[in-house]
């Protein structure tokens, strides 16, 4: 998937929980820009590995090592190793309201969301559950579709844009106390 169609369906599924908790998160604003821009930055950077992806082109000496090294969609793509950072994070926010903690719940589910959107494409994620599962697939091979393809340019990404511009035109009065 492209970095815009990432960053819209991360942060239109990732600000859910927000509108579940929003009594809570009246009062806690700060909270909120700050598991938004790990939500963000957890959108866009598994893909790190890849010198043409966003990121990538912000550290080409350590995308192309990555690369070289790795691969692309491989362990910068497991959803175990961000799985273990959210169940960290999470029970530490219980115990202690620091905000690295309420930034790596929005980063880890950030880059869970983005290795889940990469298994909608055709070239899929070859390691997303290793070491559980070898292959790991939510769609039928005639249901995924190519990165940046018409369909994804033309089709999904616009839906998502609008259902992201709903679904925080609604909630805001809730949220934001509009």
């Amino acid at each position: 998937m492209t970095a815009k169609s990432h960053f819209t369906t991360t942060l239109a599924i990732g600000i859910l929980p927000l509108y579940f908790f929003r009594n809570e998160i009246v009062y806690m604003f700060d909270y909120v820009a700050i598991y938004v821009i790990g939500l963000v930055i957890g959108s866009l950077l598994p893909d790190i590995e890849e010198s043409n992806s966003v990121v990538g082109r912000q550290v080409p000496l350590l995308s192309e090592w990555l690369n070289k090294k790795i691969g692309h969609r491989t362990y910068t793509h497991n959803i175990l190793f961000y799985l273990a950072i959210f169940v960290f994070a999470y029970y530490q926010s219980l115990t202690s309201s620091h905000f690295i903690y309420v930034f790596l719940i929005g980063f880890s589910l950030g880059s869970i969301l983005h290795t889940l959107e990469d298994c909608l494409t055709n070239s899929g994620v070859s390691g997303a559950m290793k070491p559980l599962l070898d292959n790991f697939v939510i769609l039928k091979k005639e249901y995924r579709f190519n990165t940046d393809s018409v369909f994804e340019n033309y089709v999904y990404y616009p839906i998502v844009s609008l259902f992201l511009i709903a679904e925080l035109f609604l909630s805001s009065k809730y949220i934001l106390n509009f």
